[in-house]
């Protein structure tokens, strides 16, 4: 059953989508190993969420309202988590459903069917995740570089059907050096699926616009979503690919954001903080947005923070 427009559904409860506000709608709050999580859970920090509130906090009192948060299985999503963060801080946060990964099943669904899959992922978000009453409101996946594996395909196709099922939006992780995105549409029409309720993640990694207007001619949104990764693409670069597409027309199909991670288990955070020193959750209003105003205006950051996310979130509805 879908929620009635224009809710969307946060980790706190259905939200009036009109008050949602200017959205980052690709960060992780939280990645973790899930085995240790399960496992060894004397490994986890208290501390961790003091961390995590003061960053999320930092971006509220910088006009950042709402918080997409696309961490699903494989990446060790903690819907608990979630809703203490958003709590704590009263920013939205909206939680996803989907199996992150670039080749690989875990043994349970490798031994399922597409359609079991897409079962657990219609539970999260029409019953709740993690056994809570929390619903999420997205689907995710993903293509990487070994490109199409039958664990890839498999999970691309659940998460078609899943959508087909419930109307709730695709969000996904591309390697655009290989235009997985035109792989991943591919499939999505060969289930059916309405490709502008997709967005198609990691774009913002390419200069090849030629590769990028194929995706939204298609009719899917375009992630420019990995801002302050300069190792993958300077954030001049970043910008100017931005505003190319602007200027030939697709302003509204496009959505910004960092896939920033405030904490993650795999390196201790110091690490983290030393190799990527732009990559985190305030850079974008910090650095990028004044730089796209001066050149686009203020209507247009509107635009990317606030009405296409709206537009992606709320283009819901069983078929």
């Amino acid at each position: 059953m879908s929620l009635p427009l224009p809710a969307v559904q946060t980790v706190l409860g259905p939200v009036d989508s009109a008050r949602l506000g200017r959205t980052l709608f690709h960060e992780h709050i939280l990645l973790r190993d899930e085995l240790v999580a399960a496992q060894f859970p004397h490994l986890s920090d208290p501390a961790d969420l003091g961390t995590i509130v003061g960053a999320v906090a930092g971006v509220r009192a910088k006009g950042i309202a709402t918080i997409c948060d696309p961490t699903v299985a494989g990446l060790g999503r903690d819907i608990g988590l979630l809703r203490a963060v958003s709590h704590a801080t009263g920013v939205h946060v909206i939680a996803a459903t989907g199996l992150f990964t670039f080749a690989e099943l875990p043994p349970y669904f490798a031994c399922r069917t597409v359609d079991e899959l897409a079962d657990a992922f219609v539970h999260d978000l029409e019953v709740g995740v993690q056994g809570s009453a929390v619903r999420a409101a997205f689907l995710k996946c993903a293509i990487d570089k070994p490109g199409l594996t039958p664990a890839v395909e498999k999970v691309l196709r659940a998460t078609a059907r899943a959508h087909r099922r419930t109307g709730a939006p695709i969000m996904t992780h591309t390697h655009a050096a290989s235009e997985g995105g035109l792989i991943q549409q591919d499939i999505f029409e060969d289930e059916g699926v309405d490709l502008a309720r997709v967005v198609i993640g990691h774009c913002g990694d390419s200069t090849d616009l030629g590769y990028l207007e194929r995706l939204a001619e298609r009719g899917s949104y375009l992630g420019l979503d990995r801002y302050g990764m300069t190792e993958h693409l300077a954030t001049d670069r970043r910008n100017t690919v931005l505003v190319e597409l602007w200027q030939r027309g697709f302003g509204e199909r496009l959505l910004v954001a960092q896939d920033s991670v405030t904490l993650r288990d795999r390196r201790r955070q110091p690490e983290m903080d030393d190799q990527r020193h732009d990559w985190h959750l305030s850079f974008l209003v910090d650095e990028v947005l004044p730089v796209l105003e001066a050149g686009l205006g203020a209507a247009a950051i509107e635009t990317l923070l606030t009405d296409n996310v709206r537009g992606w979130l709320e283009n819901r509805g069983s078929y």
